[in-house]
């Protein structure tokens, strides 16, 4: 069921690399997740420091209404 928020997955990225200030304390609260800066990239990591795959976070926001919805308001507000 499309909702509206969806973010790509390209999209998602790019707010973690543009725009690590405004989607790290997202990600640290429902993941318990770091993104960590490394060059023009970036990595996200587990709160044991195990990288995760950036499309697998990105799954599991947009498997979740909220999550999606929130992502989507702060990406909307940022990309403005």
């Amino acid at each position: 069921m499309k909702t509206g928020y969806e973010i790509s997955l390209q999209d998602f990225m790019r707010l973690c690399t543009d725009h690590y200030d405004e989607l790290a304390p997202l990600l640290r609260k429902w993941f318990a997740c770091e993104i960590i800066q490394v060059g023009q990239s970036f990595q996200i990591r587990d709160s044991s420091g195990v990288p995760v795959r950036a499309e697998v976070i990105h799954n599991l926001i947009q498997a979740d209404f909220d999550r999606q919805g929130e992502l989507y308001r702060v990406a909307m507000t940022l990309w403005r």
